[in-house]
């Protein structure tokens, strides 16, 4: 059997999600499980539009701005982002700076792992992460 790395269970874990429950003809989810994921879950209770760092040498403040909640795991943009993900997109990141999401309007997922600290720096990590993402949907 081939080695696989965590990165690659990321990815197919994203498939998975991005189908619906369904990895390589096997369901692994129900559908009603990944639809909860993609939705509301605050039941419209607003979401900070901004979380303060409390340790500045790992992570940075979290900029969100309006328009996002939390679904169950992901977080989910409420509004097309210009030129980027559609609504209901749903993301998720870990400290090492390593970001996915699963856009099952568009029917992409895409992962980008920098595996850095400090987590979301405004002019590097998430700089990064944003011109990849408005390169993968400029070339759609």
């Amino acid at each position: 059997m081939p080695q696989t790395t965590c990165f690659d269970d990321y990815i197919r874990f994203e498939r998975a999600l991005l189908r619906g429950g369904e990895l390589d003809g096997a369901r692994i989810l129900r559908q009603e499980t990944v639809d909860a994921a993609f939705t509301d879950q605050l039941d419209g209770a607003p979401m900070p539009t901004e979380i303060v760092t409390a340790d500045p040498s790992t992570t940075d403040t979290l900029h969100l701005g309006p328009g996002w909640t939390w679904g169950y795991g992901l977080l989910l943009n409420t509004a097309d982002v210009p030129g980027r993900r559609k609504a209901w997109t749903g993301a998720w990141a870990g400290l090492f700076n390593t970001h996915f999401f699963i856009d099952r309007t568009t029917g992409i997922c895409a992962s980008i792992y920098t595996n850095s600290l400090p987590f979301i720096t405004e002019n590097e990590a998430w700089k990064l992460y944003g011109d990849f993402e408005e390169a993968l949907y400029g070339s759609l």
